[in-house]
């Protein structure tokens, strides 16, 4: 989700999401549901019909997350404009979390590393 918003923020502000790092902090994590509500301001000419918009927002971990944000859109106590659904394993979070820190750390150290891990399991496979 923070991809999409930071892209449909640049496009329609033409100025880059106002948060520290561009994360948005308020949706991180893996327990529960996450909401978030920011008005849209500073709106492009072609994009003026969102000024002043308030967007709304959540990130739901695992399904019965989900569908509590579900029902409670259907019952009309909630109105979102964007639901993500979250359904990684922590298994698979660790792995995501991983290549984001190699990411973080350069491309080209990470490959390295990936390299040595691959040299590694072909050593192992060898003997």
């Amino acid at each position: 989700m923070e991809a999409a918003l930071r892209s449909a923020y640049e496009i329609i502000t033409g100025r880059e999401l106002p948060f520290n790092g561009l994360h948005v902090n308020q949706l991180g994590g893996l327990q529960g549901v996450k909401e978030l509500s920011f008005t849209v301001t500073g709106t492009l000419p072609e994009w003026s019909f969102l000024e002043g918009v308030t967007m709304e927002l959540a990130v739901a971990h695992g399904l019965g997350n989900a569908r509590q944000v579900m029902e409670s859109i259907k019952s009309g106590k909630k109105s979102y404009h964007f639901v993500e659904i979250m359904t990684l394993s922590g298994r698979l979070h660790r792995r995501r979390r991983t290549a984001e820190a190699h990411h973080e750390q350069g491309a080209a150290g990470a490959h390295q590393r990936d390299l040595q891990g691959r040299r590694g399991e072909e050593a192992a496979q060898i003997a």
